[in-house]
């Protein structure tokens, strides 16, 4: 658990000294749309870092589109 923390830690470090200075000189619509980025992002470190089976991003899109999807396939298909 130690090492994904500093994995993470390596990363957020390095994305924030990247865009720090840009952040600065950035309006306020883009450090707005930065910071839901990183709150985004949060999620899917603490599933990363406890090891936990909470719902993740995919199993959203899953959710919600595999039904539509599966019609789509259905209605497209060549009759044998």
């Amino acid at each position: 658990m130690i090492e994904k923390i500093l994995i993470l830690l390596v990363a957020y470090t390095a994305i924030f000294a990247h865009d720090g200075l840009n952040l600065k000189q950035a309006s306020s619509r883009e450090r707005f749309v930065h910071s839901i980025l990183m709150i985004a992002s949060l999620y899917p470190s603490l599933i990363y870092v406890l090891d936990l089976r909470w719902p993740n991003l995919d199993e959203l899109v899953h959710f919600f589109l595999k039904d539509p999807a599966e019609k789509i396939v259905e209605s497209i298909k060549v009759p044998s």
